[in-house]
């Protein structure tokens, strides 16, 4: 049985998520102009996290995160296959 996902186009948002420990699994590249990152799905802690988000109410550090949003950036931009521990925080 496949694990099921959460998905968000958000690059900003899954720099925030990627910091709080939430996995990646993968970044789809397939439709031209927008990628999808891939998560595993965190159940309602993830909901929680996005939403937490969305109001404005994400607190992280500000230097790891922008390390992680830039590191994610260029990953999009270079459209870079995503490889499990690239990325560690």
């Amino acid at each position: 049985m496949e694990q099921p996902r959460y998905k968000t186009d958000d690059t900003p948002l899954a720099a925030y998520l990627f910091l709080l420990g939430f996995k990646i699994i993968d970044i789809d590249y397939s439709e031209p102009r927008r990628c999808q990152f891939i998560f595993f799905d965190g159940g309602p802690e993830i909901r929680d996290a996005e939403h937490q988000y969305d109001i404005g109410k994400a607190l992280v550090e500000p230097e790891r995160y922008n390390k992680i949003y830039k590191r994610l950036a260029r990953r999009v931009v270079t459209q870079t296959p995503w490889t499990e521990g690239v990325m560690n925080g």
